[in-house]
């Protein structure tokens, strides 16, 4: 916390209430995750458990900036959403959803009768974890089912346009916890999970992520991001260079040594007609 700067500018006694509130904060997850203290709660229901108000631990507290960067090294570098809901304080479970266009879900149950409405309406449909939790994603008709999972919510808002029928699931960037739970559950039902994203180096990272969860990495190859540039080329279009190291790509280890030499920045949206035009996404290739 000294490091960090958390306590510049405290007395004192300021600072070693913070400390000490902190390490309430720590003491609780520890007990979490032990399994030995209450089960998972929302951070504002935690703050106002162990504090005098439920916004102690808001955002751009100084309280919350301590305990994030300590449950950091606890827990990992992960996304600030994850982290908590691992600690067992979720930030909540309705925000941040999981932008769908028609998910496979049987139409008996509740929730798959929500998804079947909005797919009937040519709408996308967005998933809280709030309603994964609360109903399950059974195995019929789930399984071995093919789902498209991109990058940019443009894809799935198109599907939805164009009737596509196929199933997409957008992480809209990086994947938020409502995305990963639904791939979760997706994945254990049996669903073939295949992932397209931007060909950038934040891009080439979500998919080394998520391609080490059980997603197929699709049309991302050297090969793809090649005649992605190349088309892009013939079109005159001046792509983007991005000077960033490059991540590892070990569903094709050539994508990134071509996107090192490149560096040239294809969105995926630039794609979107090849990716809806081939409802088959079995494919790596």
């Amino acid at each position: 916390m000294v490091r960090a700067g958390i306590l510049r500018h405290k007395s004192a006694t300021e600072s070693v209430a913070l400390v000490t509130d902190a390490r309430r904060v720590l003491d609780h997850v520890e007990r979490f995750l032990g399994g030995t203290g209450p089960g998972e709660l929302g951070r504002t229901e935690l703050a106002a458990r162990l504090f005098p108000s439920s916004h102690a631990l808001d955002a751009g507290t100084r309280l919350e900036a301590a305990a994030t960067r300590a449950l950091r090294r606890r827990l990992g570098d992960l996304d600030t959403r994850e982290l908590w809901a691992r600690a067992g304080a979720h930030l909540d479970r309705t925000s941040a959803p999981a932008l769908t266009w028609r998910l496979p879900i049987d139409p008996v149950t509740t929730l798959g009768a929500l998804v079947a409405a909005s797919t009937a309406a040519g709408l996308p449909y967005h998933v809280t974890q709030l309603a994964l939790h609360e109903h399950p994603v059974v195995r019929d008709p789930v399984a071995s089912t093919d789902v498209l999972v991109t990058e940019n919510p443009r894809i799935a808002e198109a599907a939805a346009e164009r009737r596509h029928p196929g199933a997409v699931v957008a992480a809209n960037g990086n994947p938020s916890g409502a995305v990963l739970l639904l791939l979760q559950r997706l994945i254990e039902v049996g669903a073939h999970l295949r992932y397209h994203g931007d060909f950038d180096t934040a891009g080439l990272a979500i998919c080394g992520r998520l391609h080490q969860i059980g997603l197929v990495p699709w049309r991302m190859t050297a090969a793809d991001y090649l005649a992605a540039v190349e088309d892009a080329t013939q079109d005159g279009v001046s792509l983007t260079e991005d000077p960033r190291a490059v991540p590892p790509t070990p569903w094709d280890p050539s994508l990134r040594t071509a996107f090192a030499q490149h560096r040239l920045v294809i969105h995926e949206e630039r794609l979107l007609d090849t990716m809806l035009d081939l409802p088959d996404t079995r494919s790596t290739g």
